[in-house]
């Protein structure tokens, strides 16, 4: 999986927000703009074991520049209390 397979995302993030920034540059829709914009991502995280891989990493740094992004690292109830923060140390 390549960074390329994840641009329909960033795509569809970027054009929810031109959407509305036409819509609020517009003085006749400004009464009833819809907002679709993207204001939260959650991104799970499998709990492999191995940590993040590069492409979490570069996928995560290029999304945070655009929307709020929640790691969610699922299972965690299935990690012990170390690897936990283990795997939480390399998010951050």
């Amino acid at each position: 999986m390549s960074l390329s397979s994840f641009l329909p995302i960033v795509n569809y993030i970027d054009a929810q927000f031109e959407s509305y920034l036409t819509a609020e540059r517009a003085s006749e829709m400004r009464i009833n703009i819809s907002d679709k914009r993207v204001h939260a991502l959650l991104y799970f995280i499998p709990p492999s074991g191995h940590g993040l891989k590069e492409l979490d990493i570069e996928f995560m740094k290029k999304l945070s520049n655009k929307v709020n992004l929640i790691p969610v690292i699922s299972k965690a109830d299935s990690l012990t209390i170390e690897e936990q923060m283990d795997f939480k140390r390399q998010v951050n």
